[in-house]
């Protein structure tokens, strides 16, 4: 029943919160604070990013957000939904298990020549 999401963190570990927003297709109000919000809000049309502490930004934000036209969300809640799902478990998983693969290969890869000079 939301119309818009608002996380005004001062500060942020990753926001699970935010992705599942945009997992069901509500725009985002977020605070450009250290760690996250700001990374995943890269485009107006997922979102606003406003000023920590900056309440009046805020406000303004959330005045626009009420003005928004339906007819260009409906659009809109498509591109907030793929955006959320490049946070899926499935998809953040394979993405970390390749990245260790292959910091592995290379760790490997330095650690044969050293192996074959032993005595």
């Amino acid at each position: 029943e939301a119309s818009c999401f608002v996380m005004p963190s001062r500060w942020e570990g990753f926001g699970v919160a935010l992705i599942e927003a945009l997992s069901v297709g509500l725009p985002a109000i977020v605070t450009d604070c250290e760690f996250g919000p700001s990374d995943v809000v890269t485009d107006p049309a997922i979102g606003r990013v406003v000023r920590k502490d900056d309440v009046a930004a805020l406000a303004r934000a959330l005045k626009e957000m009420s003005r928004l036209d339906p007819q260009r969300e409906r659009a809109r809640v498509l591109q907030r939904r793929d955006l959320a799902s490049d946070f899926a478990l499935a998809v953040t998983g394979a993405r970390h298990f390749t990245v260790i693969r292959s910091l592995l290969a290379l760790r490997m890869k330095t650690a044969i020549p050293t192996l074959q000079r032993a005595p």
